[in-house]
């Protein structure tokens, strides 16, 4: 092909010519329509709560900074608790280092604050030493009778609200007893995100989620939720499904329950794209565990670098939430409040 005369000639016409840009075209008018329609679509909206914070606590004062930074969606909820309808409790790593080839240093902080009037109560150092490849993440929780459980390196402390140990450190033991609270055991997910519930008689199909990123929470006696990626379904113990939330462009990670297992709470973000990628947008959104309505919702401000620390008090009344080194307290209103609006 003489390809000067053909250019002199004016365009190509020739049809394997003329097909390429028109596929490039319809290719970009798919995708930006497809991005306009993405980032136009509305988010979903929730109730927020109108009240600000009871109070603002600086961890910073307590001189704990965490050793690795913002908290994971694990550590988010596994390191901070209440402690009876009075008391929050946090505890995790603020300093790893290593000695020797075989052994870190480790050293946990752990305070409570009193959830009345936002002031500490007390703080203590955990120091200890273990090999290379332990796992070293302090956990709190409430036990039955309101004191505090800190488990660390597999073994469990029970705490007064000042911190005096009211039952002496001891190895981690499994419960003989098959807990089914909720039958949680009987739901199950598989590595596709097909999720079962494995009734008496034959397993029952409850539906797709997202593979390999599906999570079973159970929340009482009579609840289990299932988070997967960018949604949410509430379930009765039996395998019915109450709740069904979906969103469009956020994700969802579990944040807490109260005790008394009538709320529970999720977080719901929004990641955005850049090198590194960052959390664009965090809200706290606390729902009815009975029927998976919302009570009220609480943006996060600071916003954290992935997952606030979230825990709901006792009866459900109060909602603590931290980030950086702010931790702030809210009142929430009561269900039937929030059914009333």
């Amino acid at each position: 092909m003489d390809w000067p005369s053909k250019l002199r000639q004016g365009p190509i016409s020739s049809p394997e010519f003329s097909v390429i840009p028109r596929a490039c075209a319809l290719v970009a008018f798919i995708v930006g329509a497809s991005t306009v329609a993405a980032f136009s679509k509305p988010e979903k909206k929730f109730a927020q709560l109108t009240d600000g914070p009871v109070w603002s606590f600086d961890l910073a004062s307590t001189g704990c900074q965490r050793a690795w930074g913002d908290p994971n969606s694990s550590a988010a909820t596994n390191e901070i608790t209440f402690a009876g309808d009075d008391t929050v409790a946090m505890a995790y790593a603020t300093m790893v280092r290593a000695p020797s080839e075989k052994n870190w240093d480790y050293q946990a902080c752990m305070f409570t604050i009193d959830a009345r009037s936002g002031t500490q109560i007390s703080q203590i150092r955990l120091d200890e030493r273990r090999p290379v490849t332990s796992l070293y993440q302090p956990i709190v929780a409430e036990t039955s009778d309101g004191k505090i459980r800190l488990t660390l390196d597999e073994f469990s402390t029970v705490y007064g609200r000042g911190l005096e140990v009211a039952a002496a450190r001891q190895p981690i033991t499994p419960s003989k007893e098959h807990w089914t609270g909720a039958h949680w055991t009987m739901f199950r997910a598989e590595r596709d995100g097909t999720l079962w519930y494995d009734g008496s008689s034959e397993a029952k199909l409850l539906g797709k989620y997202t593979p390999d990123a599906t999570f079973i929470y159970p929340l009482g006696p009579e609840r289990v939720l299932v988070i997967a990626g960018k949604r949410f379904a509430l379930f009765r113990g039996d395998g019915t499904q109450v709740k069904n939330e979906s969103f469009s462009r956020e994700g969802v990670h579990f944040a807490a329950v109260s005790s008394d297992h009538r709320k529970f709470a999720v977080s719901v973000y929004l990641w955005g794209v850049g090198d590194p990628s960052y959390l664009e947008e965090e809200r706290i959104v606390v729902y009815d565990a009975e029927n998976g309505s919302v009570v009220t919702s609480v943006p996060s401000n600071p916003l954290p670098k992935t997952q606030s620390w979230t825990a709901l008090s006792p009866d459900g009344s109060l909602l603590a939430v931290g980030a950086g080194t702010t931790l702030r307290l809210f009142r929430l209103p009561s269900i039937a409040q929030s059914q009333s609006k």
